[in-house]
């Protein structure tokens, strides 16, 4: 069974559509068991479709990543510094 570590490390490099049926089956067990990476996993792939829906395919700016990063803590942090 993959460890949470494994999970987190897979979700956060973008690695799952490489990984094989068995290790996908696998995958998506501990999903089924461990809601801590399943909210993980959600996370980042919200994270993922707000980043490609703001930027676009063009590089984003300075200024355009500085807004998404006090977004992105205003979302994860409720607003709090």
């Amino acid at each position: 069974m993959m460890t949470c570590s494994k999970i987190s490390e897979l979700v956060a490099s973008g690695r799952i559509d490489e990984l094989g049926f068995f290790k996908r089956a696998e995958l998506k067990m501990h999903y089924l068991m461990c809601k801590h990476c399943r909210g993980y996993a959600i996370q980042i792939n919200a994270l993922g479709l707000e980043v490609r829906r703001m930027v676009g395919v063009q590089e984003p700016t300075a200024e355009q990543m500085q807004i998404l990063e006090q977004q992105i803590c205003d979302k994860i942090c409720g607003g709090h510094d």
